[in-house]
């Protein structure tokens, strides 16, 4: 379970480094390895870690949500920018 948390870790702290350097390749590979490891069933949530990733998801959509609404042209079209 710890593994699972662990491993978003890892993928958020990979996507974050590589956001910040974007002329990095990614490392692909270890991606698709963390995210097969977080998708196995023996790494299942509990509903006390389900609760708190929640908690800690809704406080990162808050934060993010002005940074996602800047985005959206990218996957919509200009129509979608708010503002």
């Amino acid at each position: 379970m710890i593994g699972v948390v662990a491993s978003a870790t890892i993928i958020g702290d990979m996507v974050a480094t590589r956001l910040a350097g974007l002329g990095e390749s990614l490392d692909l590979r270890r991606i698709e390895r963390e995210l097969a490891r977080a998708a196995d069933p023996k790494n299942d949530f509990t509903p006390e870690q389900q609760e708190r990733l929640a908690v800690y998801l809704r406080a990162l959509v808050k934060r993010l949500q002005p940074l996602a609404t800047e985005l959206a042209p990218l996957f919509c079209g200009p129509e979608s920018r708010r503002g």
